[in-house]
């Protein structure tokens, strides 16, 4: 569970949006073009007008539904069109959904192994731990992995799996059959059975970056997953700002202008000292 702001803390940041909302309506930068725009390096009045129409339309679902392994286990789904919502797990292990997905995963994993359900598509980004293997419940297969990153594809009668980094093994539950996946390479298991073949489109991993949603999550997780996203800049937080929370939609496609954001959103200041970018009060 996610420790909240002190009461002091929380009024200090709706004070921060009344500012930068009132900003955006005198000097009318709101502007539909910048809504539906990728967002390309602008001043940060520009963002910030984006950013807060856009986090106004998100409607994410969060609720408590079931339980996997006797654990509490929570229940999201991304019905926000055109967003990935991005979360991290007890594990340390993150989970982008797109639209329409919906992932169960227990509030915090058992001693022996880490089990999720997945319905629909997402990107998975998986802490690595050969004592406790990651499981997902795709509906017709099941995936076993240690470490890895691949996105994963679960509907009705067809599940669909490509590797960016490692390997899983996909078990077709209809057939019996199973097969090793490596980095670069594909499955899919339907109703002919379980086919594995070479991945052709490697950019399509890029999509689930290109407009990331955070719901009250830590600011630490926010710059941890942007700067798996941008390796070659590291963000760093002054202390105490790790545990600040963030409800934002990133639509920006450089580390720059999502920076920009975090400290326009929460009244911060930030520096840039070559490929480091520091955020401090």
């Amino acid at each position: 569970m996610k420790k909240n702001y002190s009461k002091e803390d929380q009024a200090k940041t709706d004070i921060a949006w009344r500012k930068l909302r009132a900003r955006i309506e005198n000097e009318e930068v709101i502007d539909e073009r910048v809504i539906k725009s990728r967002l390309p390096f602008r001043p940060v009045l520009s963002y910030a007008a984006a950013f807060l129409l856009i986090i106004t339309v998100v409607t994410l679902l969060i609720t408590n539904t079931k339980n996997i392994g006797e654990l509490n286990a929570v229940t999201i789904t991304n019905d926000t069109p055109g967003t990935t919502f991005v979360t991290k797990l007890d594990d340390g292990s993150y989970i982008y959904l797109s639209e329409s997905a919906t992932v169960v995963h227990p509030q915090k994993f058992n001693s022996s192994k880490r089990e999720v359900e997945l319905s629909g598509e997402a990107y998975f980004e998986i802490a690595r731990d050969e004592n406790k293997p990651f499981i997902i419940d795709a509906g017709d297969a099941i995936i076993e992995v240690l470490g890895t990153t691949f996105d994963l594809l679960s509907k009705e009668g067809e599940t669909k799996i490509s590797v960016r980094s490692g390997r899983i093994k996909i078990s077709h539950i209809k057939s019996g059959e199973s097969v090793e996946v490596s980095a670069g390479e594909s499955a899919v298991a339907g109703e002919s059975g379980l086919a594995k073949y070479i991945t052709e489109d490697h950019e399509h991993f890029n999509k689930y970056s290109s407009r990331m949603h955070f719901k009250d999550e830590y600011l630490a997780n926010i710059t941890d997953v942007i700067n798996r996203t941008f390796p070659d800049t590291k963000i760093e937080l002054e202390q105490g700002l790790e545990i600040r929370e963030l409800t934002a939609t990133f639509t920006g496609d450089n580390p720059d202008s999502m920076v920009q954001l975090i400290c326009s959103a929460m009244e911060l200041k930030y520096k840039r000292e070559g490929g480091v970018i520091k955020i401090h009060q």
